[in-house]
Order: C-alpha cells, then structure tokens, then sequence
C-alpha cells in the first residue's frame, strides 16, 4: 500500500530550500521489484509538476495522507 493517496498534500523538501507544499496527482507503479519507496506525481501551486519518491514527502498536515483501515476493507 502507497504512503500516500491522491489529493493528499505534501511538504517536499530539497537541499537547497525549506521545502514546498503539494497535492498527490497520480501514484506510479514502482520501477523495479524490491524498491522499498513509491513514487509520485506532485503538482505544486505555481503548476508545476514533479516525479519525487516518498522519501522526499512528508505530510503537510492538511487532507488525507493514506487510506483507513476502514477504507481497505
């Protein structure tokens, strides 16, 4: 199960800023059996879009990061 969910928003930290906040757009499949991250698609507020993996992601603290127990049922 994915980290995170569509719509959910994102902080998205690089070396060289304090980080921005994003939505999931799109989950994509792992590249490779046996990679312990996902990857996703991130659209930020100025349009831009980028391929990040979750080890760049953590939440934002606003909307939905992963689906419910409930949810998968």
């Amino acid at each position: 199960m994915s980290r995170f969910t569509r719509g959910a928003r994102v902080l998205f930290a690089q070396e060289r800023t304090t980080g921005r906040i994003g939505t999931i757009v799109d989950i994509l499949p792992r590249p490779e059996v046996g990679e312990d991250f996902d990857r996703y698609r991130v659209e930020f507020s100025d349009g831009e879009i980028k391929t990040v993996s979750d080890l760049e992601l953590a939440p934002a603290g606003t909307g939905p990061t992963s689906r419910s127990t409930e949810d998968i049922a």
